[in-house]
């Protein structure tokens, strides 16, 4: 369905960051080996240079979120609780690998409104670069 995504994120390191981003996208349900969920496409916009767009494609199930980027950003992260992944991030400034610790998915429907949540921290080693909660809503346009 098209629709319009909002995504809620924050990132807690010595402080806490919080942003929220509107778009509009589509929003599907799909059946995977981790079992149903619901697939998120849209683009997004360098704040700094909003011809540097980036192509978002997130799949989340009971069991998994799994986003990948493509355009004038590439990664691909996989968040499964109690799992960790490797991660490489491409900046403007470089590439960065890391680890994602996952720690929590979940996702809903309700009458037409979907619902993904997902909590993960970013390590380096040992060290715990950030933990971050994102929320994710898409509504009928």
């Amino acid at each position: 369905m098209n629709c319009l995504i909002r995504i809620r994120g924050k990132a807690t390191t010595d402080t806490t960051d919080q942003t929220e981003l509107m778009v509009r996208g589509l929003c599907r349900p799909v059946n995977t080996a981790d079992g149903p969920g619901y697939r998120f496409d849209y683009r997004s916009a360098d704040s700094e240079d909003p011809n540097s767009v980036t192509k978002e494609q997130l799949t989340v199930t009971a069991a998994r979120a799994s986003l990948i980027r493509t355009g004038s950003i590439r990664s691909e992260m996989e968040i499964v609780p109690g799992e960790i992944h490797p991660c490489d991030y491409d900046t403007a400034f470089g590439m960065l690998t890391f680890d994602v610790v996952g720690l929590a998915v979940s996702v809903s429907e309700d009458a037409g409104t979907v619902t993904a949540c997902f909590s993960y921290e970013l390590r380096h080693g040992d060290e715990v670069l950030s933990r971050n909660d994102i929320e994710i809503t898409a509504e009928p346009a």
